[in-house]
Order: C-alpha cells, then structure tokens, then sequence
C-alpha cells in the first residue's frame, strides 16, 4: 500500500515540474483555444462574383452576376488557360532613322483574352473602333478605364533577340538582348495582345450593367472558334479591388476540332471541303494546292501564316503522291528537269519557315496576293487570241500533249 502511494506522490510531483520548468500552467492547457487576434482572419474580398453555367460546348453564353462596392465601375477579364507561342519582329525605323531588327517573342499568349467593360463605355470605345488597324492598345485601355483590368497580360514573359535576316536562313534567332524593364514588358504585352485581337471590339466588350447599390452583370460571349479548354474569370472594381478567380470550360465536340498550335477551333468539314476544291483544281498545273489553301487559310481563319504553312505543308505530300502516278502514266513528266527543280525545292523549302517569324499577318498577304496576281495576270494574257496566234510552238507542244494524252486513254 505504501508503495501505490509514494508512486502516486512521485508522478504529481513529476508533472508539476514539467509544468514549472516547461512554461505551461495548468490553466493553460485546460483552458479553450485563444481567439486569434484581429486581422489575422483573411477577409472576404470587396468584389463578389457568381457564374450561372460552369460549362458549355463549343460556344455560347454564360452570365456573371455579382456585388462590388457602391459607385465603382466594374470591368470583368476572362481568358483561356491555354497558352501560344506568339512573336513579332520589330523593324519600323525609331526617331533617328535606325531599324532595330529586334525579335520579341512569347509562348505565354492567352489563346483567349477579354475584358467587358462598363456600359457607359460604349460610345468611346465606338470612336476607337472607327479608327479601324490604326487604334492603339495603351489609349484603348486608357480612355475605357480598362487599365487597371490588364492584369493577365502583364504576366507574360517576353524575350528579345537582335536577329539578323542572314542569321534567320540558318535557323538562328539572333543575339538574345537583356531582360526588359517593367513598362517595356507592358508595352510588349499590349503589342501581342493587339496583333491577337485583331479590332477594338475582340479586346474590349461593353457590357458589364451596374446599379447604384453595387450589383452588377455581364454575358460572357465565348464566340464560335474559341479554344477548347479551362477559362478564368475576375473582377475588378478599382486598383486592388478584385474578386477571386472563377473558371469555366469550353468542350469542343465534333464537327469542330481544336487546333492546339492556333488557338482556335474550326469546323472540319469546310477546310475539307475547300481542300477538295483547291486540289482537283492545282493539280492541273501540277501544284499541290497549297499556293491556293494557304492564302485562302489565313484570309477565313485568324491563324497566323506559320501555322497554316506547317500544317498544309504535310498534307500537300498525298495530292503530290498522287499527281505523280497519274501524270507518270500519261508519260507528262520530264525526270531531269524534275530533279534540278527539286535541288532548289530543298534549298527553299530550308529557307522559307526560317523567314515566317519574319513576316505578320498583314505583310503575308499582301506580298502573297501580289504574287498570285501577277501569276494570274499572266495566265490570262497567255489565253488571248494575240499571244496564241504568236506563240505557234506552244500550240505544237500541246496539240503534242493532247495527242500522247488520247493515245493513253484510248
């Protein structure tokens, strides 16, 4: 019995001292946990947001509701998650007559990017339209208040390269330069973003309604062609006033195939359907379609002409497989001649993609466009009755042709 109670007394005392010399009293652990101090306790943000749909498929509408302090304008940015390489040669002349030759590139572009804007806007963002090409991005943003709702962009890291056109036939992309500083990566952002954008009204929507005690709403248009994929969506009321992020995703279903490279998604059958048209048709003067489908690509889609060269360029190899054994039959080709064209194929076949980083949208196809016109301007002239009564030995050669091409048949 003595014995239970000196082990008694020992483990009292043992735990006292733990106490003493632990600096924790009894109180201490018997009593409830401590409020935290105040503060401490992240707030919920001033900006409120809700969306009505969470998915949709292909295209369509979502709407956003929300609360935002009373008197604030509300501008709502919605981009896709989804990322492109995106690039820009810069090689205008600065103040002093020099060119720069300097390449800026990206592959954080957003494939999708918006920002609906108030609708007391309207009417600047109207005059900014009228401008047409010629509007600028920083004033756009400036004049609509939609500054302070660029914050996606901003995020994006942009390199430059001093390139050189001789340098770019090796497949180099020049001296990289120094990192930018913070205006200058602004700069650059607006920059791809405009070229992305297109017109005034593909950046900025405005329609974004508020009331005086703070509510506000806005359809989301997610428009035909939008990348596939996860999209986020904030709110901003003022600089630092902003709602959490909320995300919804765009399926893309059958007809419509989402090209990864673009940023876009397209109908398959119409390019299949042109396809068709722009083969049968090339193939009578023994091209591949491609000098057809590609300017006619980049004049229906926005996908820049890299994307279309390097995706219609594989395809053309089963038009030209083709043509080979149906005009190596009819004995109308001349293997000699074929294979000196072909040496300088391969030579510009290198050089050509080199050059795409070169080259906008615009630049593609005006140079292009003259090109074909002056083919076709001489393919017309070549059918009038002057040049074909001159030219008897053309005659010869295809009355030849037509002959070696019945006896084939026959």
């Amino acid at each position: 019995m003595k014995q239970r109670v000196n082990i008694t007394v020992g483990m009292i005392l043992c735990t006292a001292l733990f106490f003493v010399l632990g600096g924790v009293s009894p109180a201490q652990v018997a009593s409830p946990a401590a409020t935290p101090p105040a503060g401490s306790v992240k707030a919920a943000p001033a900006v409120q947001i809700r969306l009505a749909e969470k998915s949709i498929k292909d295209y369509g509408t979502i709407e956003v509701t929300g609360t935002a302090p009373p008197g604030d304008p509300v501008y709502i940015e919605v981009w896709s998650k989804d990322k492109i390489r995106a690039s820009y040669f810069d090689s205008k002349p600065d103040k002093e007559g020099k060119r720069p030759f300097i390449m800026y590139s990206t592959k954080q572009m957003p494939a999708f990017y918006r920002i609906f804007a108030p609708t007391t806007e309207e009417k600047t963002l109207e005059a900014m339209e009228s401008q047409g090409k010629k509007w600028s991005c920083p004033l756009v943003l400036k004049h609509s208040g939609a500054r302070e709702a660029f914050i996606e962009p901003e995020c994006m890291a942009i390199k430059r390269s001093h390139a050189s056109l001789l340098g770019s036939l090796f497949g180099s992309h020049g001296r990289p330069l120094p990192a930018m500083t913070s205006a200058q990566d602004d700069k650059w952002a607006m920059a791809f973003i405009k070229n992305r954008s297109g017109l005034v009204g593909n950046l900025i929507v405005p329609d974004v309604k508020t009331s005086p005690s703070g509510t506000f709403s806005a359809k989301i248009i997610v428009p035909s062609g939008a990348p596939a994929g996860t999209y986020d969506v904030r709110a901003i009321a003022a600089p630092g006033v902003e709602s959490r992020q909320l995300t919804f995703t765009d399926k893309v279903v059958l007809p419509y195939v989402y090209l990864t490279v673009a940023g876009i998604s397209i109908n398959v059958f119409y390019p299949f359907i042109l396809t068709l048209i722009a083969t049968s048709f090339a193939m009578l003067w023994g091209g591949g379609g491609g000098a057809v489908l590609n300017p006619v690509i980049v004049m229906l889609w926005p996908i820049s002409p890299m994307v279309v060269a390097g995706t219609v360029l594989p395809t053309v190899i089963f038009s030209q497989a083709s043509g080979i054994y149906n005009f190596s039959k009819i004995k109308f080709i001349n293997w000699r001649l074929g294979i000196c064209i072909g040496l300088a194929m391969l030579a510009g076949a290198f050089i050509g993609p080199q050059l795409t980083s070169f080259i906008t949208v615009s630049q593609f196809k005006h140079v292009f466009g003259y090109i074909l016109l002056f083919i076709s301007l001489m393919m017309i002239y070549q059918t009038t009755p002057w040049y074909m009564s001159r030219n008897t030995k053309e005659q010869a050669i295809m009355q030849e042709f037509r002959n070696k091409a019945q006896q084939q048949t026959a």
